[in-house]
C-alpha cells in the first residue's frame, strides 16, 4: 500500500500547478522533459495506482497558451487520457482478445471526442487516433509479437547537402486492429510532422497488404520509434538518441520492407539500404540527396547493398563510382529484383 501511495504522489508532485507562478518554466520543462511524464504515469498504470490527474493538466493550460507551449500541452493532455484509459480499462485487453473485440472497446473509449478535445479541431487525422489507441495499449503492456526490428534509413540536410544514418525501431503489437503509432514515450522527444507520420502509414499498409497476400497472420498494431544513428552492436541499438526531428518522407521505403518482415516473422539482411518511398499499396517513388545519402552508407564500411528506384538508379551508381566503392558497394534497381532480401514489400510479390 505505501507503494502505491508513492506512486501516486509522484505523478501529483509533477502535475500539480506551482502556487509561485516563478516556478512554472522549470516545473514544466520538467513535465516535458524526455520521457518522464510518460514513465510516471506508466509507472502509475502498473501499479493500478493512477488518480484522476487530468484536471491537475487543465490548470496548466492557460499558462501554457500564454507561454507558447500548447503544443507541449497537447502531448501532455494526449499522454494523461490515455493513461487515465488505461487505468480502467478491462484486463481482457491485455491478454490478447480477439480483434471484434479489440475495435469494439476502440469504439466505445470515443477516440476521437478526446482527441477533438486536445486538439480544438473539427478534422482529427486518422494517425491521432492511431497514436491515443496505441498509447493506450502502450500503457497495457500489450506483448509485442515477434522480435523487435532495427532497420537502417538515411536522411538528407539539403542545406549542407549532407547525408546522414537513422536507425528505425519498429515492433508489433500483439493484437490490434491494425494501427500504426510513433511510441509515446518518446511524443516530446522527436518532433513527427504529419507528413512523415502519414508516410509511415503508407509504409505500414503496404507492409500489410503483402503480408496478407502470403497468408501472414495479421491482427495486430505496429509502433514505431526514430533513432539517429546506426549501431552494428545490436546490444546497443536501444541506446541510440531519438531523433529530434522527424519530417522527410523517404524512410518509408525502408519501414514498408521492415514490417514486411516483422509480419512473416523474418530477419533482414541488415548490410541493405533501401533508398525509396513507399505508398499504400506498395508503389515505390524516387528519393531526393542520393549523392549525399550514398555518401553516408559509404562511410558505414559494412554496407554492401543500396536498393533505389529505377529513376535514381544512375545517380546513385556514379556517387558509389566517385566514392572508388564499385567492388564492395552494390547498387540495385529494386524494379529488376525478386528477392525480398532486396527488393521492399511491392516488388517482392
Amino acid at each position: 500500500m505505501p507503494e502505491k501511495e508513492s506512486k501516486e504522489s509522484d505523478v501529483v508532485a509533477l502535475l500539480k500547478l506551482p502556487d509561485d507562478s516563478q516556478q512554472c518554466p522549470s516545473r514544466w520543462r520538467q513535465i516535458a522533459k524526455d520521457k518522464t511524464l510518460f514513465n510516471v504515469l506508466h509507472r502509475a498504470v502498473e501499479d493500478k495506482a493512477l488518480p484522476p490527474v487530468s484536471g491537475l493538466l487543465d490548470e496548466w493550460r492557460d499558462w501554457c497558451a500564454a507561454s507558447g507551449r500548447m503544443v507541449q500541452w497537447e502531448i501532455a493532455a494526449g499522454l494523461v487520457w490515455c493513461a487515465e484509459q488505461a487505468a480502467k480499462a478491462p484486463a481482457t485487453l491485455k491478454a490478447s482478445p480477439s480483434a471484434e473485440g479489440l475495435e469494439a472497446y476502440r469504439k466505445g473509449v470515443e477516440l476521437e471526442r478526446c482527441c477533438f478535445a486536445i486538439r480544438s479541431e473539427r478534422y482529427v487525422p486518422e494517425s491521432l487516433r492511431d497514436w491515443a489507441w496505441g498509447c493506450i495499449r502502450t500503457f497495457l503492456n500489450v506483448p509485442a509479437r515477434g522480435r523487435v526490428l532495427h532497420i537502417p534509413a538515411v536522411a538528407w540536410r539539403p542545406a549542407e547537402n549532407e547525408g546522414f544514418m537513422l536507425t528505425l525501431r519498429l515492433e508489433l503489437m500483439e493484437g490490434g486492429t491494425g494501427g500504426v503509432l510513433h511510441h509515446p514515450e518518446d511524443a516530446f522527444v522527436t518532433i513527427v510532422d504529419e507528413g512523415f507520420n502519414d508516410s509511415m502509414r503508407d509504409a505500414w499498409q503496404a507492409a500489410c497488404k503483402l503480408a496478407a497476400e502470403k497468408g501472414a497472420p495479421l491482427h495486430c498494431d505496429a509502433r514505431w520509434r526514430l533513432l539517429t544513428g546506426w549501431s552494428w552492436d545490436k546490444s546497443k541499438r536501444d541506446d541510440l538518441v531519438p531523433a529530434e526531428v522527424a519530417n522527410d518522407t523517404s524512410a518509408s521505403g525502408a519501414a514498408a520492407r521492415g514490417w514486411w518482415y516483422a509480419l512473416s516473422n523474418k530477419v533482414p539482411d541488415e548490410e541493405i539500404v533501401v533508398l525509396a518511398q513507399s505508398d499504400a499499396v506498395g508503389g515505390l517513388t524516387p528519393v531526393t540527396g542520393i549523392t549525399a545519402k550514398v555518401a553516408a552508407i559509404a562511410a558505414s564500411e559494412r554496407f554492401d547493398t543500396i536498393a533505389v528506384t529505377t529513376e535514381n538508379y544512375r545517380e546513385a551508381v556514379e556517387a558509389v563510382k566517385k566514392l572508388g566503392r564499385e567492388q564492395t558497394l552494390r547498387v540495385v534497381d529494386i524494379a529488376c529484383q525478386k528477392q525480398p532480401s532486396v527488393a521492399t514489400p511491392a516488388s517482392s510479390a
